[in-house]
């Protein structure tokens, strides 16, 4: 019975229309993002491992996700390693069906842009919660959703770190990390398709 090689099933993967899950909002809700490594697993990293050589020829991609408070992925991208987590917010946003009345992020998304981005998304009252990177000094004229900066670093140099993770619910963050855990046990930490397009698919 004939049956496509390797070759041609990664070079059909590439035109697969893979059916893209859909979480329905009624309102608005709770947006969670954060990005992990995916390992690209070649045959030249196949030969590194196999004959124990030092040098790595591998490489790696960067996934992208938002997820809802309950965990449930509405939005997604892939990106070169080298892909900047705040600069992907405006594609994750993009695909989201519902404004945003809370947003939670680590501190790669610690930047104004951020918060312009998800003050249009949201609601009126949007809630961004984005741990300020070391040293963090408040700007002293911010308005608007970047005025909510201010007000985290004000609290941090008051109660600290942890208390204010507490406080203000970043711990949420967690979920997103759940989520990556959900795809990595199954699916591995590593990409076996060549090329971002495809790699996208899988």
């Amino acid at each position: 019975l004939a049956a496509p090689d390797h070759t041609t099933l990664s070079r059909r993967n590439r035109n697969v229309d893979v059916p893209q899950p859909t979480s329905s909002h009624e309102g608005p809700f709770h947006l969670i993002v954060g990005s992990t490594g995916l390992k690209i697993f070649g045959a030249g990293e196949w030969n590194s491992r196999k004959h124990r050589k030092a040098k790595d020829r591998g490489g790696w991609r960067k996934l992208h996700l938002g997820a809802d408070e309950d965990g449930f992925i509405v939005a997604q991208a892939l990106t070169e390693s080298t892909g900047d987590d705040a600069a992907m917010l405006p594609e994750l946003l993009s695909q989201v069906d519902a404004p945003v009345k809370r947003f939670t992020g680590d501190g790669a998304y610690d930047r104004r842009a951020t918060y312009e981005q998800i003050g249009e998304a949201g609601t009126e009252n949007v809630v961004i919660v984005v741990p300020p990177r070391q040293p963090a000094t408040k700007s002293g004229t911010a308005e608007g959703p970047w005025a909510q900066r201010d007000r985290h670093v004000e609290m941090i140099d008051e109660v600290g770190r942890q208390a204010w993770q507490k406080q203000v619910g970043y711990r949420q963050q967690a979920r997103v990390e759940g989520t990556f855990l959900r795809y990595k046990r199954p699916l591995g930490c590593g990409l076996q398709a060549r090329g971002l397009e495809a790699q996208t698919k899988e």
